[in-house]
């Protein structure tokens, strides 16, 4: 690669590449294995969680901690709104979101789902 500087989402294509040509397939110093020979050798098979809220707790890896405001949720200089939320005005909740998709976040009070606000 050049000396170019790349735009957010070429690096993005670029890691995305790296990983699925490179990196599966290359022997990984501890295991002794490929990541992919690794894989299949045990025959994996993910267990779904049991409702889409969960499922969104494990993906949707990147959350912060806000004070739900009278308008809402303010976030990344956006603000998001769900009827459910007028109770919890002036509580601390935790959000949970993708930051490729900003339209939407998922709203928890201790680990439990309180709505999707959406932007």
């Amino acid at each position: 690669m050049d000396n170019k500087i790349c735009k957010l989402g070429e690096l993005e294509e670029l890691i995305k590449d790296f990983i699925i040509n490179d990196y599966h397939y290359v022997i990984h110093s501890t295991t002794g294995e490929a990541p992919m020979a690794l894989w299949n050798k045990h025959q994996i098979i993910p267990q779904m969680p049991d409702s889409i809220e969960k499922l969104n707790l494990l993906l949707l890896t990147a959350k912060k901690s806000r004070i739900v405001q009278r308008d809402g949720i303010r976030f990344a200089g956006f603000r998001y709104f769900h009827p459910n939320l007028i109770v919890y005005v002036g509580e601390s909740i935790i959000i949970h979101f993708d930051p490729n998709d900003l339209s939407e976040i998922w709203v928890y009070e201790q680990n439990q789902l309180i709505c999707k606000a959406v932007c």
